[in-house]
């Protein structure tokens, strides 16, 4: 078994060696074929993307609607009127069903604060990536007009929050370009990075709601390596290798995959990934960025707890769970020799575990308030 892990380590570690590579033959893919009107290129800038859907998850399971009649949504005996709702977007080669969804639709299940509603465009997000990255313009108009006709139908406005995983995360700030209202909240999971450092290729960016935050955990490689959001939390850099990656099950996208997972725990103790402004993460590494009251956001779920912006920088464990509460502040060495058990940081209160106090979220922001 050691062997094995050895080898799964050592082929990791070759992969991320030529990541820029990989990532720019994907672009080299983009940029060489979207003139190209033939095949599966065409599709994916002709379609009209009618099997796209909306999936309720809900109590009793799910329930899918098709992209025409998303507006029933809002009449499923399973829909709570009195509640906000969360829209979903999966990433690439991604469906209803993969483990991003059923993690994230999980834990707001089980915190019972929002509806879930998940675009499921798997149709459209099959590999190869080139095709996916280019039907993503013309789905997110359809899910974009989707969206409005729920609004026109009853939801209120301030009551949705998108949300998204690599591709998903830029087709949030896509789909809030065809609303003619500002969302309240859009939250990317490591948006992706392949086709959107090329000119004329327009990627989310914090002018896409009213508040934008991002979770970066493959900066560079799979994930978007550039500060976008109102708030960009970069765990344990941002970078690959992700402490704990990769794993036997999830060698090549362990480390994008860390933030779903994050984001996942967050939704049921909203204080386990405190984050602290800082300017670098060497600035970090360095302890030039002391956690106090003032300078700390919580990744995830209360984001929009302060009224702070900018780049915020943490440590998480290599192994679910992984906030370490407030123990993720301390700089990666002093983090290694502490032990933080995040879950006794009480959801929606004061965390005093010693280090300092932060604020309270009792000032938490949900998209109704």
């Amino acid at each position: 078994m050691a062997l094995a892990a050895l080898v799964v380590y050592l082929c990791a570690f070759s992969l991320y060696a030529h990541a820029e590579n990989l990532v720019e033959d994907v672009i080299d893919d983009v940029v060489g074929n979207v003139t190209d009107a033939g095949g599966e290129i065409g599709k994916a800038l002709t379609d009209d993307f009618t099997f796209t859907t909306f999936v309720l998850f809900a109590s009793n399971g799910q329930t899918s609607y098709n992209i025409a009649n998303a507006s029933g949504i809002l009449t499923d005996p399973f829909y709570n009127a009195s509640l906000p709702t969360v829209v979903y977007m999966h990433g690439y080669s991604e469906n209803k069903d993969s483990s991003s969804v059923t993690t994230i639709a999980k834990a707001y299940l089980q915190r019972g604060s929002h509806n879930f509603v998940v675009v499921d465009w798997s149709t459209y997000a099959a590999p190869p990536y080139v095709t996916a990255f280019l039907a993503l313009y013309g789905v997110s108009k359809v899910v974009g007009d989707a969206v409005q006709d729920i609004v026109n139908a009853g939801l209120p406005q301030d009551n949705l929050w998108l949300v998204g995983h690599s591709l998903g995360g830029q087709m949030a700030g896509l789909v809030s370009r065809q609303l003619d209202f500002q969302p309240t909240r859009i939250s990317a999971l490591d948006p992706a990075l392949p086709g959107y450092n090329v000119p004329g290729f327009p990627n989310l960016t914090r002018d896409d709601a009213v508040f934008v935050d991002v979770i970066h955990t493959d900066a560079g490689v799979f994930g978007y390596n550039e500060a976008c959001g109102d708030i960009d939390v970069w765990p344990n850099s941002g970078s690959p290798l992700q402490p704990g990656c990769p794993e036997l099950t999830d060698v090549l996208f362990c480390s994008h995959h860390r933030s779903w997972k994050f984001f996942a725990e967050s939704v049921l103790n909203a204080t386990a990934f405190p984050a602290v402004l800082c300017s670098s993460w060497d600035d970090f590494k360095d302890g030039a960025c002391p956690a106090n009251s003032t300078n700390v956001v919580y990744l995830g779920y209360s984001a929009n707890a302060r009224n702070l912006t900018g780049s915020f920088y943490l440590t998480t464990n290599a192994d679910a769970p992984f906030g370490r509460g407030q123990g993720g502040l301390l700089p990666p060495a002093a983090a290694a020799e502490e032990t933080v058990d995040a879950s006794t940081d009480s959801k929606d209160t004061t965390a005093t575990t010693g280090i300092i106090r932060l604020p309270k979220l009792a000032h938490h922001v949900e998209p109704n308030a």
